[in-house]
């Protein structure tokens, strides 16, 4: 269950997908259930929390750790959550080709 902040409300995430080269994500208030359609990822309310830098070659990505790029970025590149869990407790540095590390 990811929960964010949209509109001061603390909403699950339903459904993450790209169209045009920009994110969306379906919406439900946790407290009465009213649904939020086809609302794009930077309209959310940013999160706070630590940074985690993936690094593949010259491509470098920084995300906030357990937001909801940093959990489609595991799924679109099928990361496994406990191997990164691994690199970032410095157990090992790579995973499928990514150097992972905390900012």
């Amino acid at each position: 269950m990811n929960l964010r902040k949209y509109k001061d409300r603390q909403v699950m995430v339903e459904r993450i997908w790209d169209y045009g080269g920009d994110q969306y994500v379906d919406l439900k208030d946790v407290q009465n259930g009213e649904e939020f359609q086809g609302i794009r990822v930077d309209e959310l309310d940013k999160p706070k929390g630590v940074a985690v830098t993936f690094e593949k070659g010259d491509e470098v990505i920084e995300l906030i750790k357990g937001s909801i790029d940093y959990q489609h970025f595991l799924q679109e590149n099928e990361l496994k959550e406990m191997f990164v869990e691994n690199c970032l407790k410095g157990i090992t540095k790579t995973h499928k080709g990514f150097t992972i590390h905390y900012k």
